[in-house]
């Protein structure tokens, strides 16, 4: 069930927040807090007869190029509820960060510094922190914004790194999401693939790096594309209580040298 609300998400970025590219076939510091979302009260969408909560609206900040009108995040739709995209500080690439959870009265709480971004709550089912890299092509967000994904193949970013601090008891699966193109139904639906590394959980440190090579990313005989890369997803799974922080993130190239945004 938790993938297919993942997928569904995906699906719906279009709809909900405009951070979508394409539709899909099927139907610690001085923190800065922001409420990223709260998850209504509601029966399992995949149950018979069952309906998601709904979330109060709320007004989000301008970023990401969305209009105030355009930022308003609408609550939970079809199993998943969307949270504002916040701006970040001194993480290159990341353009904004925003939460997804299940409908099931998940909370996450995303805060931010230089550098880092963490995010608390309660996961009832599921929970997702997305550090978005994409920006907009024309009039920014919906209706009439196209998202542009970010280009790491033309930068000759082969890998990217991050270090998650403080990672719940039942881990953090770090990701990317990209669009693939579905032989089926001849479009396309936004994929998340998991780092190598899997589920980042405590150890012996309070934090852990992980690396993932982008041109070796594959889930169900799909590969991701460098060329067309969304964003980077961290996903928790039910966890009674979670706060954790995500930073250190570097793109780098064969060479195994940090690549950096070009000039403007």
């Amino acid at each position: 069930m938790q993938q297919a609300n993942l997928r569904r998400r995906a699906a719906l970025l279009v709809v909900s927040l405009g951070l979508g590219w394409v539709a899909a076939c099927s139907e610690g510091g001085d923190a800065k807090p922001a409420d990223a979302g709260t998850g209504g009260s509601g029966g399992a969408p995949d149950a018979p007869g069952g309906e998601g909560g709904a979330a109060p609206e709320q007004t989000c900040p301008t970023v990401l190029g969305a209009s105030e009108v355009e930022k308003t995040a609408t609550g939970c739709v079809d199993g998943s509820c969307f949270g504002c995209a916040y701006p970040v500080d001194a993480m290159p690439f990341i353009q904004g960060a925003y939460a997804v959870t299940d409908d099931l009265g998940s909370i996450a709480t995303i805060a931010t510094q230089p550098g880092k971004v963490c995010m608390n709550g309660t996961s009832v089912g599921w929970s997702v922190l997305v550090l978005q890299l994409g920006g907009f092509m024309g009039q920014p967000g919906p209706p009439s914004g196209q998202e542009i994904p970010f280009d790491a193949a033309a930068l000759s970013v082969t890998e990217v790194e991050l270090t998650i601090d403080s990672p719940p008891q039942s881990g953090v699966v770090p990701g990317v999401s990209g669009p693939v193109r579905k032989s089926d139904c001849l479009c396309s639906e936004v994929m998340v693939f998991d780092f190598p590394s899997g589920a980042v959980t405590p150890g012996s440190e309070p934090s852990e790096t992980v690396v993932a090579p982008l041109t070796d990313l594959e889930k169900d005989g799909y590969a991701f594309s460098p060329s067309a890369w969304l964003g980077l997803e961290l996903r928790l799974g039910a966890e009674q209580s979670y706060d954790f922080c995500v930073g250190d993130i570097e793109m780098r190239d064969d060479t195994g040298a940090e690549v950096s945004p070009p000039t403007p």
